[in-house]
């Protein structure tokens, strides 16, 4: 029924009659003459306080407000409380101890994730942070010599440590309140089964092994666990000049040394992945293991490489006299042809010779110069290729490939790099490392967060040949070496290839990495479909998923996470490293041999 603007002005009016100079209902209001009234402003009445009590009379919305907001109060003590708590396991506490050094010493900011010393093996975190600077050597609690210690139990008292709410294991998904001394992201019987497959081992005494992606985090744990096992293993990275000083910071180098070797190589190069095969096959006695690691996630412009080309350039007397035995195979994968002029690389890429008898300089990439820098390669930096085509790129020196320039902002020079497109900021602050010894990267927007129209034809194609081409090359060229291995010796052999979540079909997709995806899932189905051929010959083919062991975001991302969820990754370097052997581990010490399955927390997985 409409209502007239009189009769409105009306109701209006003897409304505000009936509330008296405090704004409350008058004396008259609760007269019995004025029920009617009462009656009528019932049904208004009731949805004024729906509205503003929730339904309640305003005591009990007193109440409960009151109640929420001490609710409130005692969560964030408990939030509190559980942060103390979780901080003091062992992988976070020393994740934590590690990224205060780094930042007191520069001032920047990290995220606290990398590898986490349990008494087994070394930490190679750059001293203060700084890039160049001397490796921390180990030193730590554990025995001294590096060896894999044998005994896996907690600390007494160690697992006493209860959380004040549940969380769901990372694993299982179980909730769980009691915390491992080592894992807080674990319930007691995953972490128990993830800390003894940490410290996993086999006899591999007289085996050999191939590692691809060997010069840091998973890859280089990898190869520590392989020569701790007694294996000799060929260990291969752009960079391998650093990656023998990384290792030759071991605090049991000398154990092992003779049995590494370490080999340059970029495997955006197909043509070098076939030329490594034939000098493997031609060189090698036997093959046992090929771990396929090496892959590009997260692309990184030359800049960001752009410190470690001194070293991989300078004369060979620049080295320790300890690592050269580690680079005498370093040629394996080089083609011999002669360039004339590599422009830019301030000091000159030294050229690469034609072998002489078959052989090449100690320092394993050639070791001339152009004549006008007399061995200045330790001054080294980033600039491009003249003018060279891609056959003579492929000759260049692994590490010297990482500088040329292939899409727009590679030609950027260290320091010109903008976090975020703006003037005067620098993505790449030079001489500062991140907690893996890595030139800290301070971009705002990394590959993680591209989409399919965002990617760029040569990145898509980079991740599509390291992660998915140049193992199909290995696993194929090296087939013959591997069976001919398992046939002479009557062992199994095996093939692991490093796969991740993101290939997987079933799996819940964002819009990101496209590439990164499409390149895993072909992995995936490489392992698939060749797996139970290559088992006819005693090769026994597996794909590995890592396990989550750092936050691939953009730095700004990563920290916003970690101080406003106060989030860590569960696992680390070494677990993943142990993820990946345990085929091999497992198959030597007896177990049957997985072959054709996708490997996700010690478990066959879905594809």
């Amino acid at each position: 029924m409409h209502v007239g603007d009189a009769e409105l002005a009306t109701v209006v009016s003897v409304l505000q009659r009936l509330v008296d100079a405090e704004g409350a209902p008058s004396a008259e209001y609760a007269t019995p003459r004025l029920k009617p009234l009462r009656m009528a402003l019932l049904p208004f009445v009731e949805e004024v306080r729906g509205k503003l009590f929730h339904g309640q009379n305003v005591e009990a919305y007193r109440r409960d407000k009151t109640s929420r907001r001490d609710r409130a109060v005692r969560q964030a003590a408990e939030l509190a409380r559980d942060r103390r708590t979780i901080d003091k396991t062992r992988l976070r506490a020393e994740r934590l101890a590690k990224l205060k050094l780094l930042e007191a010493a520069t001032g920047l900011a990290r995220v606290p994730d990398g590898a986490v010393d349990d008494g087994a093996v070394p930490l190679l975190i750059a001293a203060g942070g700084a890039l160049g600077a001397e490796a921390d050597d180990g030193e730590g609690e554990g025995d001294g010599d590096g060896a894999e210690p044998t005994a896996t139990a907690a600390p007494a008292g160690a697992d006493a440590s209860l959380r004040a709410s549940a969380r769901a294991c990372y694993t299982c998904k179980t909730r769980y309140v009691a915390l491992h001394h080592f894992y807080d992201q674990l319930c007691p019987a995953c972490a128990a089964l993830n800390f003894e497959k940490r410290h996993a081992s086999a006899p591999l005494g007289g085996r050999i092994a191939l590692v691809t992606g060997a010069r840091v985090k998973i890859g280089f744990h990898i190869c520590l666990k392989l020569l701790r096992a007694g294996a000799r293993v060929v260990a291969t990275t752009r960079f391998p000049r650093d990656a023998a000083l990384r290792f030759a910071a071991a605090p049991d180098f000398g154990e092992w040394s003779t049995r590494l070797q370490v080999v340059g190589i970029d495997l955006r190069d197909l043509a070098a992945v076939e030329r490594l095969c034939a000098q493997l096959s031609a060189r090698l006695p036997r093959l046992d293991v090929l771990i396929n690691n090496a892959c590009q996630t997260v692309r990184r412009p030359p800049a960001f490489y752009a410190h470690l080309i001194g070293t991989e350039l300078a004369p060979a007397a620049a080295l320790p006299a300890a690592v050269l035995p580690l680079l005498a195979s370093n040629e394996m994968a080089a083609d011999g042809r002669h360039l004339h002029r590599v422009r830019g690389l301030h000091a000159a890429v030294p050229v690469l010779e034609p072998p002489r008898d078959g052989g090449y300089d100690d320092d394993g990439d050639g070791g001339g110069s152009d004549g006008d820098s007399g061995g200045g390669g330790a001054r080294a930096e980033r600039e491009l290729v003249d003018g060279g085509d891609a056959e003579q790129c492929s000759a260049l020196p692994s590490a010297a490939l990482s500088q040329v320039a292939l899409i727009d902002g590679d030609d950027a020079q260290l320091g010109d790099v903008p976090i975020d497109g703006s003037a005067g900021t620098c993505a790449f602050p030079r001489g500062v490392a991140d907690v893996n010894g890595q030139q800290l990267d301070l971009r705002a927007r990394n590959s993680w967060l591209l989409r399919l129209d965002e990617v760029s034809t040569m990145e898509a194609a980079e991740v599509l040949a390291i992660n998915a081409l140049a193992p199909f090359v290995l696993n194929a060229k090296l087939k013959h070496l591997l069976a001919r291995t398992a046939a002479t010796a009557s062992v199994d052999t095996f093939i692991v290839n490093v796969s991740a979540m993101e290939g997987k079909f079933y799996r819940q997709k964002t819009a990101a990495h496209p590439h990164t995806n499409m390149a895993k899932a072909a992995l995936n189905m490489m392992t698939r479909t060749s797996a139970a051929d290559y088992a006819a010959s005693r090769i026994y083919m597996t794909a590995v998923d890592t396990g989550w062991i750092n936050d691939e975001n953009p730095l700004e991302k990563a920290l916003a996470s970690a101080r406003e969820r106060h989030f860590q990754t569960p696992l680390d370097e070494i677990d993943a490293a142990a993820r990946v052997l345990d085929p091999v581990f497992d198959g030597v010490n007896g177990g049957q041999p997985q072959c054709g399955v996708f490997l996700k927390d010690y478990r066959e997985t879905e594809w």
